[in-house]
């Protein structure tokens, strides 16, 4: 599995667990962890990562065909 494809499994998945709710190093800060809980940073985290996810795909089947013609 590439890094690529990793990451954006975990990106896509951990903004609507309770990890994200329960982040402890954004307890000092009340603004900044209000915003870090709506659901549009949630969302746009959510994007990033299905993008990441797509990127990894096309990096395993970029190697499949590779190794295909070899």
């Amino acid at each position: 599995m590439t890094a690529s494809l990793f990451i954006g499994l975990l990106l896509a998945v951990v903004p609507w667990t309770p990890w994200w709710d329960a982040n402890y190093l954004l307890q000092s800060y009340p603004q900044v962890r209000a915003l870090v809980l709506t659901g549009i940073a949630r969302g746009i985290v959510t994007g990033i990562g299905l993008v990441n996810v797509l990127l990894g795909l096309d990096e395993a089947l970029d190697h499949l065909r590779a190794r295909e013609e070899a």
